[in-house]
Parts: structure tokens; sequence; C-alpha cells
């Protein structure tokens, strides 16, 4: 999965962090980040500049069924949000590998005989 937050400042920042949250459908958070977490940083933003930020999962680990995405824009210290869509996006897993449960923390099993 990939994720893909464009946005313009409105304003002079001195450092937005962009974040992104993953829900269940009864509103549990299972994920959250961003980019201030992740110790990225865009830098000084000046009025009307243009910025992306790429989220990219290679594994998602998500169970079958439907998530809800949040998307927001905001201080590096996220006191002040500048953009926020909560819950706004809605993505569906489907063909997951045998497991139970939200999350596939990809056990590497082993299996042995008459020890």
């Amino acid at each position: 999965m990939r994720v893909v937050v464009r946005a313009r400042a409105e304003e002079e920042v001195a450092g937005p962090a962009v974040g992104l949250g993953v829900f269940t459908d009864e509103g549990t958070r299972i994920f959250g980040t961003n980019t201030s977490r992740l110790n990225l940083s865009l830098g000084k933003v000046e009025k009307g500049e243009r910025f992306s930020v790429f989220f990219a999962f290679p594994q998602l680990g998500l169970a079958e069924g439907s998530y809800l995405i949040s998307v927001m824009v905001h201080t590096e210290d996220g006191l002040k949000d500048f953009d926020r869509i909560d819950k706004g996006f809605r993505i569906f897993v489907e063909n997951v590998k045998g497991f139970h449960g939200i999350f596939d923390l990809n056990p590497v099993v082993h299996m042995t005989r008459g020890e």
C-alpha cells in the first residue's frame, strides 16, 4: 500500500509534519506515525509552496477487512493542525494468508519431532 499526501502551505511554516493513521471500522487506531516521529523534516516551507510525502508499506500485514485512513499536516510538535482528513479514506484488504486478529506479526515457526 502507498499513501501520498500532497499539500500547499497557506502560510510560512518552520517545519510541517505530515501524519498518517490507520483505524478499524470501529475507530480503534491500529497504527499512526508522522514525519516528525520518523525523524524526517521538510524544513521551512514558504507560503504557497507545494510538497508531497509518500508513505509506503511493502508488507501491510493487516487482516482481511476494511480500514479507515486519516492524514494530517501539523506543526512538528503536533500542537497545531494545518489540515486534517480524519478517517476520510477507506481501504479494503483481501486474500490474506491464514491468521486471526487485526495484524499479521509474520511469525517464524519451527517444528521438531522426537526431541
